[in-house]
């Protein structure tokens, strides 16, 4: 399979809500490896990430709101504006980054409360992404 089509075809399967919604929920994994000091469970946490745009179907319904949101997202990826949602995912990114040296440290408190606001920022990113597709379909 060509890489573009390979692309194409995870971009509209990870618009299943299965993919989405399991993909966000799986967030706090992320923090495990470093908390357990282990490899193997790095290797599955990132296989899981890779893989779960595969995983599941094309999805039936193209209007619901992870479906809306990927299709933005697929389209904000390509552009790359200088916008809030850039904005939204540079504070997720440094939040993960600070949650993985708290898990690193075994703080607890701060692992959690990195896991949660990455959460919260990704799923803003997300909402935002809902915006960001309508307006490029209504605007051309």
């Amino acid at each position: 399979m060509k890489r573009s089509k390979l692309i194409d075809t995870m971009w509209r399967r990870h618009a299943n809500p299965w993919s989405v919604w399991t993909r966000l929920l799986s967030t706090p994994f992320i923090y495990l490896p470093l908390w357990n000091r282990s490899w193997k469970q790095g290797l599955a946490v990132a296989t899981w990430f890779a893989a779960n745009p595969f995983l599941f179907p094309e999805p039936r319904n193209s209007r619901t709101w992870a479906a809306r949101a990927i299709r933005g997202d697929r389209r904000w990826t390509k552009e790359l504006p200088l916008d809030a949602a850039l904005a939204i995912q540079a504070a997720a990114a440094s939040t993960a980054l600070g949650g993985l040296y708290a898990a690193y440290k075994h703080r607890l408190w701060l692992t959690a409360a990195s896991a949660i606001t990455v959460f919260i920022c990704n799923v803003w990113f997300l909402n935002r992404m809902t915006t960001f597709g309508e307006e490029k379909q209504q605007n051309g």
